[in-house]
């Protein structure tokens, strides 16, 4: 047997090997990651006892997105519900990889009371503005004068 027909043997061997070691106690998950203008979904077999961190990076969609780095960092949930980078999957989870924030909803919150405040300040001004230019001249209240 020459060199090359042993390396030949050995590699089938080990992609058996592997091939065994991969049917042995996976189970299904899926894998979620979206943009506002384009979402990835990866279904893939991941070994019984997995991470959600674990299953985001075998799911390989981190190749897709060059602005997403999947690390302990990276916030993940299932099904919706934020869980821990380390949170073990069950059979048919659904891993899902959130984006940061970029503004903080409590301050977005503060801001848009604060124009609605305005808003409603300003056109209360103006109501009453238009009132006392109506009042002008009549001693009846809402500018209507009585007929004598």
């Amino acid at each position: 047997m020459s060199q090359g027909e042993t390396a030949t043997i050995i590699n089938q061997l080990d992609v058996e090997l592997d091939d065994a070691s991969d049917s042995a106690a996976t189970i299904s998950v899926e894998v979620a990651y979206a943009l506002p203008h384009k979402q990835s979904l990866v279904a893939l077999s991941v070994p019984d006892g997995s991470t959600a961190l674990e299953a985001a990076k075998r799911s390989g969609i981190a190749n897709d997105y060059p602005e997403l780095e999947i690390d302990e960092s990276t916030r993940l949930g299932i099904f919706g519900q934020l869980v821990a980078s380390t949170q073990p999957l069950r059979e048919g989870d659904r891993v899902e990889i959130y984006r940061p924030l970029l503004a903080d909803p409590k301050e977005v919150r503060k801001e848009r009371a604060a124009r609605a405040r305005a808003r409603r300040e300003s056109a209360a001004d103006s109501d009453a503005e238009k009132t006392d230019a109506g009042d002008a001249g009549s001693d009846h209240p809402g500018g209507i004068q009585a007929d004598r």
